[in-house]
């Protein structure tokens, strides 16, 4: 349990789990959550977060976000406009306006919104929801990937985002699965518990979030991932069964030449949820 927090304990790729803020879980729905006390300067960390690491690793992750392009289309096949909320460094607004997709990204971090711009030439919106900067506007798909876990007011989030869509706009969430079996087998090992998750949903949990902000689940799937080898096995020295393995792949020349390749994984721990506004 940490309580004395800084920036990098928000960074993307890190890699100390186990170690949350205070937590405590509703006994009626299962959602875990942050004791709201140390939840009060979350934006502020955000603003001033980097991770070069998190830069540094776009190849891989990019994969991902065309995949989640690529499904989300198939809800709202007439779709013209989108919004990426938790923008990182634009790389999923570039994954949709290759896809012919007018699109705007919202992040609080400066710095990632000034990568942004270097790698993809996006303009992100550097803020968060509710922004003065979309007032008035709406979108056919908007992107929540791996967001919701990072804020204190999950439904009020969902609700910032169902006003942004357009009437038959398609939301796209994606959260880890408190209640996975990755989750009860690692326990307090599983790589989702990291400081910067302050909310942890299984699917019921979820659905309740859902409806209390008036949005209604169309379908649900399992997210999967792209991770370079070396990443993965970096990673994998976190846990003693695996560490001895993971380090001599990590120390030996023919071992990094095995571990640059790209590894998709679906550990089913993670929820991939379309939502529209309930009707």
């Amino acid at each position: 349990m940490i309580t004395d927090l800084s920036p990098d304990h928000f960074r993307i790729t890190d890699a100390t789990y186990g170690q949350t803020l205070p937590l405590v879980r509703c006994e009626d729905c299962g959602f875990g959550f942050a004791d709201p006390p140390y939840m009060a300067d979350l934006v502020s960390y955000y603003e001033r977060l980097t991770d070069d690491q998190y830069i540094d690793t776009q190849d891989t992750r990019t994969m991902q976000m065309q995949r989640i392009v690529e499904k989300a289309r198939k809800f709202a096949p007439g779709a013209e406009t989108a919004l990426d909320v938790g923008a990182g460094v634009g790389a999923l607004v570039n994954e949709c306006r290759q896809a012919g997709l007018e699109a705007v990204g919202i992040e609080p971090s400066r710095a990632f919104a000034e990568t942004a711009k270097q790698l993809y030439d996006v303009d992100l919106i550097s803020d968060v929801l509710p922004s003065q900067q979309l007032t008035g506007r709406t979108f056919d798909i908007v992107f929540l990937v791996d967001v919701i876990e990072h804020v204190g007011d999950p439904v009020a989030l969902l609700g910032y985002c169902r006003d942004l869509l357009s009437p038959s706009g398609v939301l796209v969430v994606v959260t880890p699965d408190a209640q996975s079996l990755a989750t009860r087998l690692l326990r307090f090992g599983w790589w989702h518990f990291r400081v910067a998750h302050v909310g942890y949903f299984n699917r019921r949990a979820f659905g309740i979030a859902a409806q209390r902000a008036k949005l209604e689940i169309l379908r649900t799937e399992r997210a999967k991932w792209y991770f370079e080898g070396t990443y993965l096995a970096e990673r994998l020295t976190r846990y003693p069964l695996l560490a001895p393995f993971a380090k001599l792949l990590l120390g030996s020349g023919l071992g990094r030449r095995l571990l640059r390749v790209t590894i998709p994984l679906n550990l089913f721990d993670s929820h991939l949820f379309f939502l529209r506004i309930a009707r």
